[in-house]
């Protein structure tokens, strides 16, 4: 008989955890046979870990531990209210400051979820400052609602473990997944989801929802989300919050922040999901960004407005023909043959030209007021072009979100409308990802 021989990587976190805050097996560990592998009052050792790995376990390791010190409810509510800091400046999200305090003492009712959050911080902190960060987000948004006491606990409790799954998944892969194919990059974050909704089942006295709060919490109404790729307004109140606060935190820390944006500019690049989430979620995500961001001013030097105001109005006219040769293709593939991804890509078309139709970004009136501020511009106005360019950078991204999904409905078709699938990503993926990018790309950049 073959041996099962695949790392554990929980195990191997706990080896490193182990060095400096002893933990030691609660129960028996057993094979999916039932035989005990490690028995109980064991220290998880390199050793340890080696013979774990060679037998699948009938119970996910974190379930079979103890860590003799976990991260305490006080230390938790510091480092939720260090990112909302971080974010909004000194007092922002002090309204919070009761509720968090209440949910941090209720989490701790788990100590199963105390010790994962507690291996979390110390093996992948920069997910863990991003989860605090998120988890801000998504409190704010749920009494921005006005959500009652139960479904805030949910919410509190999904973005506190939407991402500790990676600690399931290979170390490397974990950190590297951001740089994947986006057919990759899904597919290590479904594993992901799925082995932390399996531990989250098996907590006891655990909601069973909070698991599914996470595993949805990717999808979004237009079809343009993930893993199941859900159209129409089936997907809880509460995973939308934490979708929408994890969307928050990812745009601001990885894209605004470092170039010198603020917490304002988040409006408009949460403009571009209007069509994706609950309009209640929407509109109050946007009145507590409102509410907690500091005024917006320009971030880019204003001899750099008037080439960025003309590059716009390029960017805006390819943006609107791409589309159009989407539409087509798209419309094609679904007479050839209608299947829900063909579906769910002409959903997502629909839901693009709705937004559209309601931010005025693709009137023939904004390249003329554009090509205005390009030559007579003052900087209240250049904060505005500021304010399209994240959007359309925002836009962008949704766009690059439906040319996967017709890519994978032309895998259902025929290779013909794969290639043509391809063609539009040339296109497409050929644009900088950026306006600082085109800054480097384009020499008429140097116009001023």
């Amino acid at each position: 008989m073959v041996q099962y021989s695949e790392r554990n990587s929980y195990a191997d976190h706990l080896v490193e955890i182990n060095k400096t805050n002893p933990v030691i097996t609660t129960q028996d560990i057993c094979n999916s046979l039932g035989a005990t592998v490690i028995p109980k009052g064991t220290n998880i050792t390199e050793d340890v870990a080696n013979k774990i790995s060679r037998f699948k376990l009938d119970l996910p390791i974190e379930l079979q531990v103890n860590l003799t010190v976990t991260l305490s409810p006080n230390e938790l509510f510091n480092d939720i209210r260090l990112a909302q800091k971080n974010t909004f400046g000194k007092d922002g999200g002090s309204e919070t400051t009761k509720e968090l305090i209440r949910q941090c003492g209720l989490l701790n009712a788990y100590p199963l979820i105390s010790q994962k959050l507690t291996v979390f911080e110390e093996r992948m902190p920069k997910k863990y400052t991003d989860t605090q960060s998120a988890t801000g987000f998504a409190i704010l948004i749920a009494q921005q609602l006005g959500l009652k006491d139960e479904a805030i606990e949910l919410v509190f409790a999904a973005a506190q473990m939407h991402d500790a799954g990676f600690l399931n998944i290979d170390p490397e892969a974990a950190l590297s997944v951001d740089q994947l194919p986006e057919s990759e990059k899904r597919a290590l974050y479904k594993e992901q989801l799925l082995l932390g909704k399996e531990f989250l089942d098996k907590v006891p006295n655990l909601s069973k929802r909070v698991g599914d709060t996470i595993l949805a919490y990717n999808e979004r109404k237009d079809g343009s989300g993930w893993p199941r790729g859900i159209i129409g307004d089936k997907n809880s109140i509460e995973s939308q919050i934490v979708g929408l606060a994890v969307m928050l935190n990812e745009a601001y820390s990885n894209t605004l922040k470092p170039r010198g944006y603020c917490s304002g500019h988040l409006l408009p690049v949460i403009q571009v999901e209007s069509e994706g989430i609950n309009i209640d979620v929407y509109n109050a995500a946007v009145e507590m960004l409102r509410k907690g961001a500091v005024a917006t001013s320009l971030v880019i030097p204003i001899e750099f407005m008037p080439p960025l105001a003309k590059y716009l109005i390029v960017l805006q006219r390819f943006l609107v023909h791409w589309l159009l040769l989407a539409k087509a293709c798209s419309s094609e593939m679904q007479k050839i043959k209608s299947i829900e991804d063909t579906e769910r890509s002409t959903t997502m078309i629909a839901s693009l030209e709705q937004l559209y139709q309601n931010s005025g970004i693709w009137e023939p009136d904004i390249r003329t007021w554009l090509s205005e501020v390009a030559i007579k511009g003052q900087e209240n106005e250049f904060i505005e072009v500021e304010t399209i360019a994240l959007m359309f950078e925002s836009v962008m991204q949704k766009l690059k979100c439906l040319q996967w999904s017709m890519r994978e409905s032309a895998k259902r078709i025929g290779h013909e409308w794969v290639a043509r699938c391809d063609d539009l990503a040339n296109l497409l993926y050929g644009l900088p990802n950026d306006h600082f990018e085109a800054f480097e790309k384009y020499p008429c950049f140097d116009d001023g």
